[in-house]
């Protein structure tokens, strides 16, 4: 038997936690799934940030900012991520 190819360390692929598939997928869904994997994305693991816009994960997933704004709210309230916002810097004022 071969040794298994060790994964890529190339930056270019992301880790989600078991517990995301096998606790809460029922419940949020292929959709919730993707946004949480697309916030993993652009997370920041040494500060605990993640900064997309909703319209970057909007865009990425091909889906409408309203429906990003309520798998996000949905995420929140099941304690899978924490929302702290922050002023804008450029782009959409709200």
């Amino acid at each position: 038997m071969q040794a298994p190819t060790p994964i890529p360390t190339s930056g270019h692929w992301l880790r989600i936690d078991h517990i995301i598939l096998d606790n809460y997928a029922a419940e949020i869904g292929a959709i919730g799934i993707g946004v949480y994997a697309a916030l993993a994305r652009f997370a920041d693991f040494r500060h605990r940030t993640c900064h997309p816009s909703y319209d970057t994960l909007a865009r990425m997933l091909s889906l409408s900012r309203r429906h990003v704004i309520r798998v996000v709210r949905q995420l929140a309230d099941l304690g899978l991520i924490s929302i702290k916002r922050s002023p804008p810097t450029t782009g959409r004022r709200r």
